[in-house]
């Protein structure tokens, strides 16, 4: 019982991330790369390093910086599937990092310890808070939707270095990551503008004059939004969604896309987060003695704050049905995205109002102890850990791993033209595989015929 007294707080929270992580690592096993995946692989090698930009900027996506980062970083293209198992490793590492590196600044927490626990404390609310961990960590297209906002956390940190100290080296990066954010997702993008216009206003009311710097970046940023947003291939892929969807709705509503928008951002959203462990969170920052974090640098009312945060999810949603314009639900991994950011920035902004006003802390003993042991258990009893107990004590991911390991054997001793393996029977919820059909025709078993280097692939009727 002493030995369990001498942890810390954070301490609790870091040992809990860190079991977090050995559950990754352990669905990691089976992680394996699906029909995108194959694709990526298929056209870079069909069309070159600089013809795979070319090829998705016009049929597919104008998120530029992602489809460059993928072509140099997608462990298939390498041929690796042990690279592949990987990523979710990786995705959960750099998040984290980007988002300490993040709190360390904004807050400025001086302590790396107490900073990691923080981190940690909030890694595990979002976790939590996710509609689909499958999308978030485990499979390689959908998992940019999370990690692409480490290079938002990291653009956050370099503005403010440059905003502080005027430091021309600091402002080069920062306009690096203004491009880079700028061709990431739509989230990525919505977030870039309003931050810079957020500064610009700030120094505006602070200085008396526009500040030229500034306003060149969110230029910059509007112009890389632009080539983003008027890629010939978001309209492809519109149609392609439309067609899966069933409907005939036009690609460019915008009644429709504000109307959505309003309902995903008061029906869904809100929903998702009040039903997870963010509001005892909250809660409980209120019960915390602040005295050691410092303020924001960036001196936003706690109200202007709010309204930049869920009016950028607001526009995120709205970026997101105006280029698809159809009546469906939003992807679990654009809702990620979302979810992510306003977890994040709750957590800033009721610590920012607590300093702004100058809340003191209550002091109710015990109750501090009490938000924390509910937060924990919200955690552990989440729809996504509870998911992850059962996958683990049915084995259904060895199962999967097993039959995937025997397609592959099965393959590589059967070097024939064409080829007939079993199909999978084992999909556990904590991994996605889209299999190949019974056609040999069909553009997934091409794609994926390609990649093991024969003509022509399918599974059994």
């Amino acid at each position: 019982m002493q030995f369990i007294r001498k942890f810390t707080i954070n301490q609790v929270f870091i040992l809990l991330l860190i079991a977090l992580f050995s559950i990754v690592l352990i669905f990691s096993y089976s992680n394996y790369p699906s029909s995108d995946d194959f694709g990526f692989k298929y056209v870079l090698d069909k069309c070159g390093f600089w013809g795979f930009q070319k090829y998705y900027y016009h049929n597919w996506t104008g998120r530029y910086f992602v489809m460059f980062l993928t072509s140099l970083t997608h462990p298939l293209l390498y041929k690796s599937y042990l690279g592949y198992k990987l990523v979710p490793a990786i995705t959960f590492i750099v998040h984290y990092t980007a988002l300490l590196v993040l709190l360390r600044k904004i807050l400025n927490i001086k302590s790396l310890g107490e900073a990691a626990g923080i981190t940690a404390l909030i890694f595990i609310v979002l976790f939590a808070s996710l509609p689909s961990i499958v999308d978030a960590f485990f499979w390689f297209p959908a998992a940019w939707y999370i990690s692409a906002l480490s290079f938002n956390y990291l653009f956050i940190v370099t503005l403010f270095r440059f905003y502080n100290t005027g430091s021309f080296n600091w402002y080069l990066f920062t306009a690096f990551l203004t491009i880079a954010c700028s061709g990431l997702l739509e989230i990525n993008f919505v977030l870039t503008a309003a931050i810079l216009f957020a500064f610009i206003i700030d120094d505006y009311i602070r200085n008396k004059k526009i500040n030229y710097r500034l306003l060149v970046l969110f230029i910059i940023a509007a112009c890389c939004i632009a080539v983003s947003v008027t890629a010939p291939g978001n309209i492809n892929r519109s149609k392609v969604i439309a067609e899966i969807a069933n409907t005939q709705s036009s690609s460019r509503d915008l009644n429709f896309a504000i109307l959505t928008s309003i309902k995903y951002l008061f029906k869904e959203h809100f929903f998702l987060l009040i039903k997870g462990p963010l509001p005892w969170l909250l809660l409980s920052l209120f019960f915390i003695e602040y005295d050691k974090i410092g303020k924001w640098k960036c001196n936003l009312h706690p109200l202007l704050l709010s309204l930049a945060l869920f009016g950028i999810v607001f526009l995120h949603y709205f970026v997101f049905y105006y280029a698809s314009g159809i009546d469906i639900g939003l992807m679990s991994r654009s809702v990620n995205g979302n979810i992510a950011l306003s977890v994040i920035g709750m957590f800033l902004l009721t610590i920012y109002t607590i300093k702004w006003y100058n809340i003191k802390p209550i002091r109710i003993k015990y109750l501090k102890n009490v938000l924390y042991i509910i937060i924990i258990l919200s955690f552990l009893f989440s729809p996504n850990m509870t998911s992850a107990y059962k996958n683990i004590r049915g084995r259904d991911f060895i199962a999967y791993h097993d039959e995937m390991e025997s397609r592959i054997q099965f393959i590589q001793q059967n070097p024939q033209d064409s080829i007939t393996v079993a199909p999978l029977k084992f999909f556990p919820k904590w991994t996605f595989y889209s299999d190949i059909n019974n056609e040999f025709s069909n553009e997934v078993n091409q794609t994926y015929a390609y990649y093991w280097r024969l003509k022509a692939i399918r599974t059994k009727e």
